[in-house]
């Protein structure tokens, strides 16, 4: 390894600015693709940039096995605080694809942000595409590497890249078992790359939780990667903390909560791990862009500076040919440019990082739900005022232990308190759940689709809600008021929590336990009981739910939970509890049904649903039950981590869905 010199700047630095959150303020755009528009993405993306005027390098940055992009928000802003503009796709939905699909997923976001970004960016902040990095996380980065060493079939042969970084990369579940494309050989610097690189690992990592198995298993985490890179490479781990401890703080969903007990996790702060990560991938691109060696070789020098204990001690190998520096200002005048600029950029009215709000639209209130455009982020070509967002829904625990279990509850919609715990509060409606399965808005008006066929046409039961924008079929659970006045309260959501619940009210036998179930089991074993389940408020057009616990045997023991409504109802239906609904957001955002429909004999397809009407044998072949034992097939593989024979499965049930549809048009 060759030798670090001293520098004299050494001496004058306490705590590397890098790891700080930088001076400019940021944003969060979320683009999704969108028909007929040549500036869409092709796959979800979601920027976070500065608002300062500028021009600025990009940073592609690719998430995590079955993660979300918005799992890393803190990290990013970190990041683009320091004048960098993060492209983060969303390249799996339900279920995650094949390895090399994902990577050449990745090579088509690329082209795209080298050709369209700048429509999707505020006034006056522009994207600088000569200078683009590669940042992954976990599966991630083996992808932002498989796109490095030039696996991305779709990737335009004509963009470079600056540097690459890989904060715990994952190439498979073990030395047998790898995710396509397979980069590992086993065989030190290997890997044919002419650009600095970067490699971030956790030393919890490779350890079992429990009876799950390591997240970045060796043979295929940090230590391999780093080995096959040749100089310039770094190489840092952060003992104490784990896999997915660089994640934000209380995921929403399932998907949020797999994130935070799948992995072996730290003890430590995770706000420590993100200050570090972002701290480490600022200070390595100001080491490879512009040239400021000082931060990165302090961090490998005194390894104290870092948020994040380090062991062993990082390592920084330089080419003993001297990086090319790109002929750009150097990063302090830069800043002190950025700095000097007084006028503010024009931005959108809501400010997602400010309000900590996100757009991913789910269960949201259908009355208030807006369209999305990609343009009203700044695109001057296009003006479309209807803005999106909902809140991003976060986890509290409260403990009550007097007599009277006191809570917050917005019992009239003005965040007035409520005093005394009741089941029977006099704010609160009972509901029941019907078996519906999807909503939708059209010329026909609002219609709420049942299990059994039957179409409900419903209006506002608030006089001033006034007409719903079109919109296709959703994902929906829908609460019934059992107050006499039949008002339906449809709330929005994602289609898994819609199917599970299907499930449990129809007694649809699932072979492994959901996380419902878990969290029932959970519940039980350790000495508590449900009470009730209420959906309390609406912000902007996110609802919020509360889940209510007690001690067995004791009622004064009390213990509440702010959920997803669509998490709380499930969990009710399980341990059947009541379902209780604000009186004020019943009557304001609830629906009346004004035509019950007919049933009808035979169910029609609905796009994605995974539960239909069951028809008795009749001698013909049955299809939804072929349907099932694919979808089963595929679920069962993904669990057990065989992702190649999955993405099978995931062809033959395409094809097989296919041909199902074509048989029912002719």
């Amino acid at each position: 390894m060759a030798a670090i010199e001293d520098s004299p700047t050494f001496s004058s630095v306490v705590t590397p600015a890098a790891f700080e959150i930088g001076s400019l303020p940021t944003t969060e755009i979320p683009v999704d693709p969108v028909e007929n528009d040549s500036t869409a993405p092709p796959k979800p993306v979601r920027i976070t940039c500065p608002t300062v005027a500028g021009t600025y390098p990009v940073v592609l940055f690719f998430h995590g096995f079955y993660l979300r992009n918005y799992f890393y928000s803190d990290v990013l802003n970190h990041i683009a605080s320091h004048g960098y503009i993060l492209v983060a796709p969303q390249l799996c939905k339900l279920l995650p694809p094949g390895g090399q699909v994902e990577v050449d997923d990745a090579g088509s976001v690329i082209n795209w942000a080298s050709e369209n970004l700048k429509a999707h960016l505020p006034t006056s902040v522009n994207a600088n595409g000569k200078y683009t990095s590669l940042v992954g996380h976990s599966r991630g980065g083996k992808t932002a590497f498989a796109v490095a060493l030039g696996h991305a079939a779709t990737l335009d042969p004509s963009i470079t890249f600056s540097a690459l970084i890989g904060i715990d990369p994952v190439a498979g579940t073990n030395k047998y078992i790898r995710t396509d494309p397979h980069i590992l050989t086993y065989k030190a610097e290997s890997f044919e790359l002419d650009i600095p690189v970067a490699v971030v690992g956790t030393g919890l990592g490779p350890k079992w939780n429990n009876v799950m198995p390591p997240c970045a298993p060796t043979d295929l985490n940090h230590e391999e990667f780093y080995k096959e890179c040749k100089a310039t490479k770094a190489h840092f781990v952060a003992a104490d903390y784990g896999h997915m401890d660089m994640l934000d703080d209380d995921l929403p969903g399932f998907v949020g909560f797999m994130a935070g007990c799948m992995c072996k996790n730290g003890q430590r702060k995770k706000s420590e791990m993100r200050s570090f990560v972002g701290g480490i991938v600022v200070a390595f691109l100001k080491y490879s862009l512009w040239g400021e060696k000082a931060e990165i070789r302090l961090i490998v020098k005194d390894p104290s500076v870092s948020p994040a204990k380090l062991d062993p001690s990082p390592e920084l190998e330089e080419a003993s040919v001297p990086l090319l520096i790109y002929p750009i200002e150097s990063y302090e005048n830069f800043r002190v440019k950025m700095r000097s600029l007084q006028a503010p950029v024009v931005c959108p009215s809501v400010r997602p990082r400010q309000l900590g709000v996100s757009a991913l639209l789910v269960n949201c209130s259908v009355s208030k739900t807006r369209s999305l455009r990609n343009q009203f982020w700044g695109n001057q070509t296009k003006n479309d005022k209807s803005q999106a967002a909902t809140v991003n829904l976060r986890l509290h625990l409260r403990r009550y232990k007097s007599i009277k279990c006191l809570f917050s509850s917005h019992s009239d919609g003005t965040g007035s308190t409520a005093e005394n715990f009741n089941e029977n509060d006099e704010d609160y409606v009972k509901s029941s759940v019907l078996e519906a399965v999807e909503v939708k808005s059209g010329p026909d008006g609002f219609m709420v689709k049942m299990k059994d066929g039957r179409q409900l046409r419903c209006v506002h039961n608030n006089p001033q809600g006034g007409n719903l924008p079109n919109y296709a079929p959703h994902s929906a659970i829908v609460l019934k008021m059992e107050d006499g006045t039949g008002l339906l309260l449809p709330i929005i959501v994602l289609e898994m929590p819609s199917v599970l619940l299907m499930a449990a009210m129809t007694n649809v036998q699932i072979a492994r336990p959901t996380m419902y179930q878990v969290v029932k089991d959970m519940v039980d074993k350790m000495g508590y009981e449900v009470r009730l389940v209420r959906v309390t408020t609406r912000v902007h057009e996110a609802y919020f739910a509360e889940l209510y616990l007690s001690k067995v045997g004791d009622k004064s023991d009390c213990v509440s939970f702010d959920l997803r409504p669509s998490d709380a109802i499930n969990i009710a239906v399980r341990c059947k509890v009541p379902i209780q609904v604000n009186k004020y957001l019943a009557y304001s955002d609830g629906m009346r049904v004004i035509d019950s429909g007919k049933l009808s004999k035979q169910t029609p397809a609905s796009d994605g649903l995974l539960f239909t009407e069951l028809d008795r044998p009749n001698g013909q072949p049955c299809f939804d039950t072929k349907e099932f034992d694919l979808v089963r097939n595929m679920m069962q593989a993904v669990d057990e981590e065989r992702y190649d024979e999955a993405a099978e499965w995931r062809d033959k049930l395409g094809k097989f869905q296919a041909k199902r549809k074509l048989r029912k048009y002719t």
